[in-house]
């Protein structure tokens, strides 16, 4: 067998065309010079070894050409690499000659192959390699060699195998892996010299002008070598831009990005300026390159501007699109979008002009008219995308929009963020006018992120009538938005009744599953009054564990329930007590480690015969519950645990009512679960919001019960979440804070909801509103919640939020380490973090003395934590590094005191602040 995605036979040839500087010119190089070499051995017919031009165009005229003047990728690929595979010129691959390729080589043989040779067997490996684990085996051969047999014609099967080859991703450990199907997309590019796109007539015989070096109108290999030299030389502005004294990395994102493939569609028939696609990937050294570089650089920004422009990339670069107040939190690498932007346009685009092909960095022209005027990738030379935008590109303003209607009507993102900017800074009145206009089924241009804004915003009536606006127009509302217009909803009974009638609309409209689960829930009443009178009867009606019987006393049991079996009818009330017999017995056979699976079933039957007389069917369905469960008959088991539970509030402490609890919650939550997988049935009721309201019951009541467990509220957690009852489980985690205290999950559910919900601010003081006695394990979660909340504040640049919650984590981590010496060494640890990203903060204000103040204090509060990353991926070393290096190249002498003291300190606490070896 061979591997199919490594492609170890091609050696330097297929050295990854996205590195540095010479490396990537001299890797695509060898690219172009093989495909040019397997051009020449397919137009050279009379196998002379120089190919002249009439023997070149009877070549490129034997090639099938579509409606678009383009040859397919299939086609001219299958003619360059058939010879290498038995493929005869009118391209019938027959089955003999493909088993002859496939034949086990010598190391030898290897070595001695062409180019044309590997790039064969490689390409037919990895389209075969069906379960794509890099092995092509003699099962997936057969496999392939049975699937050749069975074509109605062979001709056509390489194409189609090139086809699927290109199709294979890189492997998700290595997206940069130069894989065959990979590859095929370079070699591709190197043939496609308009850069249009496609691969024409008139790329090949250009290809044929260029390599002909002498100009006699023929090319020899010698000619091809020459033109690959010369082509090999570092040319034009590039991966490194010699001369270059810009600091790049102070250089902010600044292209003119749209944020939806809509919008830009609209301007560029607006505007008659073309579309113009970036494609770009974390990781890829050219994509890096043109992040950091040309997408900051004002000349190609003002070049991009005769375009409108969209980046497209699947990488998320932070954890939130938005702020706690609904402010766009925009793309680090990029600017002016959001992750989500970025990421969800890519299938679109995809689709409409990408034919095919997922490869970066790409920049596609499009014209206003659905035209592919460029397709640039995978380029050894950057300044080629420069020169192709000044060729393609459409002087002009975008359209002006001085009014609020007429910005309102603007798809143009510079108009969405002056708007935004302009209710960002109303007052109260104005803002809820734009939201008022912000949906309108008489224009084209939708504004949700006014909706966001507004929704999130700190003024009660603006939040109210942006509810109100999500319902005057459901259609128009994106599905992200709802879980807030709910929450929001759920403060006015007028707008919640006119919130759950128009999301019932709007679902049965859209037949979208995720909106009817919605729809199901928002009109669902939980029980508070149940709640409440059944959390007040466990406080009262309690009782201890049931005791695990004593031999005797099983014994008894078994002639007893023996007595029963002997007695030719039964009464309901011995049917009740025999399922109750069956069950205990059953346990005790668990405890013992034996099967009970005969004794459940007995109780199941007995309690079955039970409930079919009303004086004792709600006291049998308690076992009913039990067995049905432990018998894996989820439903059954449910739909009795719901019968049985009113007839137990007098036990409502009893460990029985927390098994049936427990018995409801799991039972109805599987069912739930099931619908909610993706491959549910279309057709199937998307859930029962009743048995959605059981479960939270039943996990609510756990959350009280003295049998109550952590498991159970954790399982309750996930539950609500996946359900989207997320007051409920915010509710719920609360609750379990208090009842588990000393549960990390637990607290960090907390820590989650809490921040989802209302964000930093409200994590920083959220224990102090729950009712629990501080010990220092409270005191413990709680300094790391105030840590978190800096964390989450300064993500969104909210500095003095940040700055305020980490302080208040260092006093009371510092108060926990001098209370409990258990707990000084992990309060200690955060208490170092939080005192660095202070420092950093201070030294991003330009504070010297704090900044080297703080990074003192967190060596001495501990030097193991010094080379820890935080949440934020950043490091006090990496800081203190940073501080010194800058110090030691200042000409600052009033600094200088602060620097010494830092440095003298941190030799002190004995932690390393230099990469150097004398550390």
């Amino acid at each position: 067998m061979f591997k199919s995605r490594s492609v170890r036979l091609l050696g330097s040839v297929l050295t990854v065309v996205a590195a540095l500087g010479s490396t990537a010119t001299h890797a695509s190089a060898q690219r172009d010079f093989g495909a040019m070499r397997m051009l020449m051995e397919a137009a050279d017919a009379d196998a002379d070894g120089q190919v002249p031009a009439t023997e070149w165009a009877a070549f490129v005229d034997s090639l099938p050409v579509d409606d678009r003047a383009g040859i397919t990728r299939g086609d001219l690929l299958a003619r360059l690499l058939g010879p290498a595979l038995g493929v005869d010129a009118a391209g019938d691959w027959a089955v003999a000659d493909a088993r002859a390729a496939l034949a086990p080589l010598s190391e030898d043989e290897r070595a001695g192959m062409t180019f044309a040779e590997t790039l064969a067997r490689d390409v037919l490996a990895t389209a075969w390699d069906t379960n794509q684990d890099g092995d092509f085996t003699d099962s997936e051969k057969q496999a392939f060699l049975d699937w050749l047999e069975a074509r109605e014609s062979s001709k056509g099967a390489l194409a189609a195998v090139i086809e699927m080859a290109a199709a294979v991703p890189p492997p998700d450990d290595n997206r940069n892996a130069m894989t065959p199907g990979v590859f095929l997309v370079t070699l591709e590019g190197a043939l496609d010299q308009n850069r249009n796109g496609r691969i024409g007539p008139d790329d090949l015989h250009a290809l044929h002008v260029s390599h002909d070096v002498d100009g006699d109108g023929t090319v020899t290999m010698e000619e091809v070598r020459s033109a690959t030299r010369a082509a090999s030389r570092p040319r034009g502005r590039n991966w490194i831009e010699e001369g270059d004294a810009i600091d790049w990395a102070s250089r902010r994102p600044a292209m003119p990005w749209q944020r939806s493939l809509e919008d830009a569609q609209a301007l560029s028939v607006a505007t008659g300026k073309p579309m113009l696609i970036c494609v770009n990937m974390d990781g890829e050294t050219a994509s890096d390159t043109m992040a950091a570089r040309q997408y900051r650089d004002p000349r190609f920004v003002e070049l991009a501007r005769g375009f409108i422009p969209l980046i497209v990339s699947p990488d998320k670069h932070q954890a939130r699109d938005h702020a706690d107040d609904g402010t766009r939190l925009l793309d680090p690498r990029f600017g002016r979008v959001v992750d989500r932007e970025h990421i969800d346009i890519e299938p679109m685009v995809y689709e409409a002009y990408f034919q095919g092909r997922r490869v970066a960095p790409r920049h596609v022209g499009v014209s206003p008219d659905g035209e592919i005027l460029f397709d640039l990738y995978l380029l050894n030379d950057l300044s080629i995308i420069d020169t192709t935008l000044e060729q393609h590109g459409v002087l002009g303003p975008l359209p002006v929009a001085t009014t609020e209607e007429e910005l309102l009507a603007s798809p143009d993102a510079a108009h969405r963020e002056q708007l935004e900017a302009a209710f960002v800074a109303a007052g109260a009145p104005d803002r809820m006018r734009l939201i008022a206009n912000a949906l309108s089924v008489t224009r084209e241009v939708q504004h949700p992120e006014l909706l966001r804004l507004g929704l999130f915003g700190d003024l009660e009536d603006v939040r109210i009538e942006a509810a109100w606006a999500a319902v005057r127009t459901p259609h128009l509302v994106p599905s992200d938005l709802w879980p807030g217009v709910q929450r929001v909803a759920a403060t006015s009974p007028n707008v919640h009744a006119a919130f759950v009638a128009a999301l019932e609309r709007e679902a049965q409209r859209r037949g979208d599953r995720q909106l009817q689960r919605a729809a199901s829930l928002a009109g669902l009443q939980l029980d508070d009054a149940q709640l409440s009178t059944w959390s007040r009867a466990m406080l009262i009606l309690r009782s201890g564990p049931t005791a695990a019987p004593l031999p005797r006393e099983l014994a008894r049991m078994y002639r007893v329930l023996d007595a029963y079996d002997r007695q030719p009818e039964l009464s309901p009330e011995d049917h009740l007590l025999r399922a109750g017999l069956a069950h205990t017995l059953a346990f005790a056979r668990l405890r013992a480690g034996q099967d009970p699976t005969g004794l459940f079933e007995e109780s199941r039957r007995s309690s079955s015969l039970a409930m079919e007389s009303p004086s004792t069917a709600d006291r049998a369905a308690a076992w009913m519950a039990i067995a049905s469960y432990q018998l894996s008959d989820f439903e059954a088991a449910a739909n009795a645990a719901a019968l049985a539970l009113p007839q137990l509030l007098e036990e409502a402490g009893s460990e029985r009512v927390a098994n049936v609890l427990d018995v409801l919650a799991r039972a109805r939550t599987r069912s739930i679960y099931a619908a909610l997988r993706p491959d549910a049935q279309p057709d199937a009721q998307p859930w029962n919001a009743e048995h959605v309201g059981q479960v939270w019951l039943a996990y609510r009541l756990l959350l009280e019960h003295p049998y109550g467990t952590v498991d159970q509220a954790k399982a309750g957690l996930e539950f609500l979440g996946a359900v989207g009852l997320l007051q409920a489980q915010t509710d719920v985690a609360r609750a379990a804070a208090v009842r588990f205290p000393e549960d990390a999950q637990v607290h960090q559910w907390l820590r989650f909801v809490v921040l989802r919900d209302q964000g930093a601010a409200a994590l920083a003081t959220v224990y102090d509103g729950l009712d629990n006695s501080p010990t220092p394990t409270w005191s413990w979660f709680q300094g790391l919640a105030e840590f978190t909340a800096g964390e989450w504040a300064l993500q969104q640049a909210d500095e003095v939020t940040a700055s305020h919650c980490y302080q208040a984590s260092i006093d009371r981590f510092e108060a926990v380490a001098a209370e409990e010496a258990g707990f000084a060494d992990s309060a200690l640890h955060y208490v170092a973090l939080a005192q660095g990203a202070l420092a950093r903060n201070a030294w991003a204000a330009g504070d010297v003395a704090t900044t080297t103040d703080r990074l003192i204090l967190s060596a001495r509060a501990r030097p193991a934590s010094w080379a820890v990353e935080d949440g934020l991926g950043r490091t006090n070393s990496q800081l203190a590094e940073e501080v010194l290096s800058k110090w030691a190249s200042s000409s600052d002498a009033s600094a200088k005191p602060a620097f010494d003291g830092l440095s003298q300190a941190l030799e002190e606490a004995g932690v390393r602040y230099r990469d150097d070896d004398d550390g």
